[in-house]
């Protein structure tokens, strides 16, 4: 198991989901709250996930994108998709949130294959 990911996400649905479908292929480390954030090794990880479920979450990875790559991000929150949206770095991953569990899992996997982490 050489792949690792870090999730982000302050509800803890998102993590399980990780966790649930990626725990045979990757390490998941997952993170839920905003005063525990930080990711000091950012190297150590091939891929980052968040869930944004607030504008303290987007604030979080504003100022996380300079250091991380491969940054999956989604919301549930629709007034936050034109913010995240509008974040001009390459490395940045949106995918929809409102899809099916089915459909989320096989948007991940095709950018995941795209960007030959898995």
């Amino acid at each position: 198991m050489g792949k690792s990911f870090f999730v982000y996400d302050t509800s803890k649905a998102f993590s399980i989901f990780m966790k649930y479908n990626f725990a045979g292929s990757a390490q998941i480390k997952s993170c839920g709250y905003k005063t525990k954030f930080n990711i000091d090794n950012p190297e150590l990880y091939d891929a980052f996930f968040f869930i944004i479920n607030s504008v303290e979450d987007f604030i979080l990875l504003k100022k996380s994108c300079g250091r991380l790559k491969n940054i999956f991000v989604s919301t549930p929150i629709k007034a936050l998709e034109p913010k995240i949206n509008h974040i001009d770095v390459e490395e940045l991953i949106v995918f929809d949130y409102a899809q099916t569990k089915g459909e989320v899992l096989k948007e991940i996997n095709n950018y995941l294959a795209i960007k030959r982490i898995i």
